[in-house]
């Protein structure tokens, strides 16, 4: 057998066997392709114009057991690159990029990828478009999210009709009292998962998004509750397994050829496995909903509120005034099967790294601490995650720039040729952001020191007209992308996360249980999302504000 990493099992023999020697040919012809083509000469310009300059090759050597080396460390991977060759440059990522060489374009400069997105067309390419595992699972089953995940008139109808309810601010808003809720009654349980924070986040976000979705009280981050279903404990526990091997096998060259060829490794069997297992078990709870609405039975006022029943509600309006409706009811039941497991991974995500930085910076803790303890005074906690408090958005903003969830936060495919940064790059290619400019230390002070205070409004101000201005790009503020692929969630994990970091600082000290010098000397996992792994252990101290 061949390890594949520290996380997943052996090769097993038989049909895996031709698979190998396919890969380990091609990975060998790539190299030698990649050496070759190292450095790219200017090509001459068209007539009328100056000489397009190709940018930097900035290639890395692929580990032998099939994993590009950015997968063993993105953090100093993407920013080691950048430093060596600037805010704009070519890279070969497997899985990902385009052609023999599988190349892609990064550009770590926002103002530059603000062309990207001009340049993305009516079907733009979404990151979850190169996410084959998932593709292919829906493929194997028939299910019609399969389109869902492409670029074509059927993704565009399910995408505008499943955003519409929650997406736009005021949609995304009106969901802030179930959040608060959740969020309070999870927050309660944060001291008894103190050696599983990890776990406790996870379950935390989905009991969130269940509140949004369903209506539903599910309790999950609380595990004496006794309302807590073994169905929901599960669910999360494939989701998170499902979300830790979608990006690896996705990236892992053997799991791709042996796909083509009609096989599965045993990576991609077990993802397949968690995901069927959650996708399904969404679909199930929601279709236990959506059974009471149209048999007319009575509905709690959350579960009136809910995502789901709004967006039923408006789809069977759209159908009396126009004959049909956007989305058909498998449809809808997948689409929020598929939102309740995105869910769970960017929202923990955040909040993991936000509460190892607060614990680390005891001072910075108690800040934020006082300013939610005072603005609690005056305002219940749904209030408070719409009016966006100063130091709470500063936090935010740090940990996004010093641990970001996703190092490449959106990924494109330009539909005419571009200029970036005066690089040439040709109509088709897939362009991706790189968060890496947030770390220089030319434009940020001691760059992996972690201080809010770079956000609050004096400190903007006085980036203005510099050239540090450029860290103040929206692009740059969050890791939910930009434009027409924009993550349709992206509003209420934002007052999600809010919601989930008011309610522990007001109801908890805490501290690591074992001190960390560096947050770079966390090991962290870099499936979906990055995300401390395994997740250091917390000690919880009450507070005088805790909630009874």
């Amino acid at each position: 057998g061949m390890s594949v990493s520290r996380r997943h099992e052996c090769f097993s023999p038989g049909g895996e066997a031709a698979s190998i020697c396919v890969y380990l040919i091609y990975r060998h012809a790539l190299a030698g392709a990649l050496e070759r083509s190292r450095p790219w000469s200017a090509p001459a310009g068209r007539a009328g114009t100056p000489a397009r300059r190709q940018h930097p090759l900035g290639l890395q050597p692929f580990d032998p057991r099939g994993e590009d080396i950015l997968s063993l460390d993105p953090y100093r991977g993407f920013k080691e690159l950048y430093r060596r060759h600037g805010p704009i440059y070519r890279l070969g990522l497997p899985g990902v990029g385009v052609g023999f060489l599988s190349e892609t374009h990064l550009c770590a400069d926002p103002r530059e990828f603000h062309k990207v997105i001009m340049a993305d067309g009516s079907y733009p390419l979404g990151a979850i478009e190169l996410q084959w595992p998932i593709i292919a699972y829906y493929k194997s089953v028939g299910n019609p999210l399969e389109h869902f995940h492409g670029r074509g008139e059927p993704w565009r109808r399910m995408r505008f009709a499943m955003q519409k309810s929650i997406l736009p601010p005021m949609a995304a808003n009106a969901f802030a009292p179930a959040i608060a809720a959740s969020a309070s009654a999870a927050s309660k349980a944060a001291a008894q998962n103190a050696h599983d924070i990890g776990g406790f986040t996870a379950r935390a976000s989905f009991d969130l998004f269940s509140a949004v979705t369903l209506g539903r009280e599910t309790r999950t981050a609380d595990e004496s509750q006794a309302v807590t279903n073994a169905g929901d404990q599960r669910f999360c526990e494939d989701t998170i397994e499902a979300l830790e091997l979608l990006v690896p096998t996705t990236r892992h060259l053997p799991s791709m050829f042996m796909h083509r060829l009609g096989f599965k490794s045993e990576m991609h069997k077990r993802f397949e496995r968690a995901a069927h297992d959650a996708l399904t078990y969404g679909v199930k709870i929601s279709k236990e909903l959506l059974t009471k609405v149209k048999a007319g039975e009575a509905l709690s006022e959350a579960e009136r509120a809910s995502y789901l029943v709004s967006t039923f509600e408006r789809e069977r309006g759209q159908q009396a005034r126009e004959g049909a409706g956007s989305l058909s009811e498998e449809e809808l039941l997948n689409l929020i099967s598929l939102t309740l497991l995105a869910s769970v991974d960017t929202t923990s995500s955040i909040i993991n790294w936000c509460l190892v930085h607060l614990a680390r910076n005891p001072q910075a803790q108690q800040m934020l601490r006082e300013e939610v303890c005072a603005a609690l005074k005056s305002a219940p906690l749904e209030a408070l995650i719409l009016e966006e408090l100063p130091y709470l958005r500063a936090v935010i903003r740090e940990q996004h720039r010093i641990t970001p969830a996703l190092q490449i936060s959106s990924v494109k495919s330009v539909n005419c040729e571009l200029e970036l940064g005066g690089f040439h790059v040709p109509a088709g290619a897939i362009v991706m952001l790189d968060n890496s400019m947030g770390c220089d230390p030319k434009l940020c002070d001691e760059p992996d020191v972690f201080r809010p205070e770079r956000w609050l409004p004096a400190a903007v101000a006085a980036r203005k007209g510099t050239p540090a201005e450029v860290l103040d790009h929206r692009l740059l503020a969050a890791p939910f992308s930009a434009g027409a692929r924009k993550c349709p969630g992206s509003r209420v994990a934002q007052l999600e996360v809010r919601a989930m970091l008011a309610t522990i600082v007001r109801d908890w000290h805490f501290e690591l249980a074992t001190p960390v010098t560096s947050v770079r000397d966390l090991p962290y996992l870099s499936g979906t999302t990055l995300s401390p792994f395994p997740m250091p252990k917390f000690t919880f101290t009450p507070t005088a504000s805790s909630s009874p």
